[in-house]
């Protein structure tokens, strides 16, 4: 990890969702912009997936272990007691309800990886920045182009997808369009980047390496 200790402790915190409403905002504004800190929050996400999963294992053992002890207890004592039995069912439950917490707090997990945001390289990202050089005097002229052109370009992604949505079903701005799918991979909703880029639109553009992304 490059990230200070400072601030992989608040990664950690809002990944236990233990930050307030300013704390979160501020951090999300500098994941947008800062990839060393964005790849932080995901290394943190799989190491807890990891220990979520030796722990529910060290359950799932532990309610065998009860188990096989009722049915011993009943096989050698030709019963158990009512407040034995009482215990071990409190006891198996309880072990139950953490193995679903867990479990549901690991589905969550792997849900969420599979729309892992892409955390772009300056030099990576910037060779798309295709209006810098072809269309900066028709940006000019349009106050729209240049808002979702520029959050675009500044990485902020969440606040420039509609935008950049909004200029292509209005406008039909191909450019738009193109800096949506990277929008989209950006974000990790992979298959609309690659119905995005395989579109009969953007023939002309760069789309071949951004493809590899969508896989």
């Amino acid at each position: 990890m490059r990230s200070p200790k400072e601030d992989i402790e608040w990664l950690d915190q809002y990944i236990k969702g233990t930050l307030n409403a300013t704390e979160i905002q501020a951090l999300e504004a500098r994941l947008s912009v800062e990839s060393d800190l964005k790849n932080d929050l995901e290394v943190l996400k799989v190491m807890r997936q990891g220990m979520r999963a030796e722990v529910l294992a060290d359950k799932l053992e532990m309610m065998r272990g009860w188990e096989e002890e009722m049915v011993e207890n009943r096989g050698s004592n030709g019963g158990e007691s009512k407040s034995a039995l009482i215990i071990s069912i409190k006891k198996w439950m309880a072990a139950a309800s953490i193995v679903f917490l867990l479990g549901a707090g690991w589905w969550w997990i792997a849900k969420e990886s599979k729309h892992q945001q892409y955390a772009w390289k300056d030099e990576e990202f910037y060779k798309y920045i295709l209006h810098q050089t072809e269309r900066s005097n028709e940006i000019d002229k349009d106050q729209q182009k240049t808002l979702a052109y520029n959050l675009f370009t500044a990485k902020h992604f969440s606040e420039a997808k509609p935008k950049l949505e909004s200029l292509w079903v209005n406008q039909r701005d191909t450019l738009a369009y193109f800096y949506l799918g990277i929008t989209e991979v950006s974000l990790g909703n992979k298959e609309k980047a690659k119905a995005i880029f395989n579109a009969s639109e953007l023939v002309n553009y760069p789309t071949a390496e951004l493809l590899k992304l969508c896989e």
